[in-house]
């Protein structure tokens, strides 16, 4: 499969060979939080709609957290073992410290606003889509951003009846293609988050270096 580049995040279901029992608790399990109402209809946690909107509600701790735990869960999509000390100065935020510390309170505010949920004893279940801004998170906006929010919310309805009459096309046929243009608010700029994890091609290494152009 590869060697991975992020840290220490382990694709397989057991601990690493080297952590004890008192060290346990230095690693979690990422797996995808199904829900099939969100994922038709949500943004994707690199859209430029959460990085405006979702951001003054999470703070940027936990919004950076939730686009790196998405770009995880694409590239290992059955889930992962997350290095929490190496996460944690990924984002800037220190060691790991105490379940006080700024990177443990990213992980509740990601759960407290419905973005992740613990399934079981060092497990969490993180959203690959996220739906709206609740409208009384919104009413706390500033102005201005309240304003630009509620003509997105606009714009919104109108792509609606367009997303409906298109209906559940298979995968790619021109409807389902068309549909996706419209519910896929991602950026189309280049993704400034680097890659959670990324394996090796094998093909590159039998055809050696590449050429120049």
């Amino acid at each position: 499969m590869g060697n991975m580049n992020f840290g220490d995040v382990h694709p397989d279901h057991s601990r690493p060979p080297e952590a004890g029992p008192s060290s346990l608790q230095e690693y979690l399990r990422i797996v995808a939080w199904e829900d099939p109402v969100v994922e038709a209809t949500g943004m994707d946690p690199r859209s430029s709609y959460v990085e405006t909107f979702w951001l003054p509600v999470l703070g940027p701790s936990a919004t950076w957290l939730v686009r790196h735990l998405a770009d995880g869960l694409d590239a290992v999509p059955d889930g992962f073992d997350l290095c929490l000390e190496d996460e944690a100065r990924r984002l800037g935020l220190g060691g790991l410290g105490s379940r006080h510390s700024p990177f443990q309170r990213a992980i509740l505010r990601c759960a407290r606003y419905g973005l992740a949920r613990h399934t079981g004893p060092g497990t969490l279940a993180v959203r690959r889509r996220i739906s709206p801004v609740p409208r009384r998170h919104v009413l706390r906006f500033p102005d201005s951003l309240r304003a630009e929010h509620d003509h997105w919310e606009a714009e919104r309805s109108q792509r609606q009846p367009a997303i409906q009459a298109i209906g559940r096309s298979p995968a790619g046929t021109p409807s389902q293609r068309a549909k996706d243009s419209i519910t896929d608010t991602r950026v189309r700029t280049p993704n400034p988050v680097p890659p959670l994890v990324t394996y090796p091609d094998p093909s590159a290494a039998r055809a050696g270096p590449a050429m120049s152009r």
